[in-house]
């Protein structure tokens, strides 16, 4: 087994520190970061600077924040178109409610003038006036409901044979987030119903 003098482990020491600064002193450093970020590069052969370049630049942000605006913005679209429908198709509803209602109502009326002038034949006597009259009074007595912002008798209410009892009603939707919109624009959404009765005397 060999020995190593005090001498030349001291010499080779000092050549394996000089090795290990050589080393670091000619590694290239490197650089650790996020894609997105610039960064200075190791110098190049001819002793130029290389900067790092970003994988996403300004521009490509800019076109997928366009693209998501739109995209939410077709959603938001959608979602209010549905509401819209739904809120429309229910507002129908009620006012159907109504016009059937007001009809019955109208048909039951008796017009004591053309009774007394016509007789009573084979159903209730009815006139235009008077459907009207009796299809505003029962609309009037009536509650409006929520999905309705109002309701009126329109025209075309009357009776076209004296004997069938015919009711138009009209009324204004209110439909969410949309009806205020086009209120702001002076607009609204109008929907007109109508309904037949008709009271035959067996």
């Amino acid at each position: 087994m060999s020995s190593v003098s005090p001498r030349n482990a001291a010499r080779l020491w000092r050549e394996r520190r000089a090795v290990r600064e050589a080393i670091e002193n000619h590694a290239a450093p490197v650089h650790i970061g996020l894609p997105s970020e610039t960064q200075q590069a190791p110098d190049g052969a001819n002793g130029e600077r290389a900067v790092w370049r970003p994988l996403v630049d300004g521009s490509d942000r800019g076109q997928i924040s366009i693209l998501l605006i739109g995209m939410v913005s077709i959603a938001l679209l959608l979602v209010l178109g549905v509401v819209g429908a739904t809120s429309v198709h229910l507002s129908r509803i009620h006012l159907l409610d109504a016009a059937d209602a007001a009809s019955l109502a109208a048909a039951d009326t008796v017009d004591e003038e053309a009774l007394y002038g016509n007789g009573l034949g084979t159903g209730v006597p009815l006139t235009p006036a008077g459907v009207a009259a009796a299809a505003e009074e029962h609309l009037r007595l009536q509650p409006v409901p929520g999905r309705l912002a109002g309701w009126r008798i329109a025209p075309g209410t009357g009776t076209p044979d004296a004997r069938t009892a015919v009711v138009r009603v009209q009324g204004e939707a209110r439909i969410p987030l949309v009806s205020g919109i086009l209120r702001s624009f002076g607009g609204s959404v109008s929907i007109t119903v109508e309904s037949r009765a008709r009271s035959d005397l067996d």
